[in-house]
């Protein structure tokens, strides 16, 4: 089913690393700039709430919960505009990711609209 993550899983990564690596690296062993952007909305997520999104103390039960699970869901102080962004990193399709320019755009948006209201 999941061709790479045998390998993966045997090579010495660990727990660690698949909480970080992209539904499709599992598959096919590739990494893109849509995996990168997966891996920084999992270090997102890391900051805001202090883990992964996806953890288990099965590596493998990590690798099914990127491919199947839902994205859990951002605590509430996480402001509503950059949520969007978020889940749109963390889409299990690599073609929906935004790239690193359009959340940029948002964060410097934000930054904006933070510094006008202060």
């Amino acid at each position: 089913e999941y061709k790479h993550t045998t390998e993966i899983l045997t090579d010495g990564y660990s727990e660690g690393i698949t909480s970080y690596l992209s539904p499709e690296e599992f598959e096919d062993g590739r990494s893109t700039w849509q995996s990168d952007m997966y891996s920084v909305g999992v270090l997102f997520y890391k900051m805001v709430t202090g883990s992964p999104p996806f953890t288990h103390e099965n590596p493998v039960r990590i690798v099914e919960m990127h491919q199947e699970a839902p994205t859990p869901d951002l605590p509430e102080r996480v402001p509503s505009t950059i949520r969007p962004v978020f889940y749109r990193l963390l889409n299990k399709d690599p073609d929906r990711r935004p790239t690193a320019k359009n959340v940029l755009s948002v964060l410097d948006l934000m930054g904006d609209l933070m510094e006008a209201t202060t």
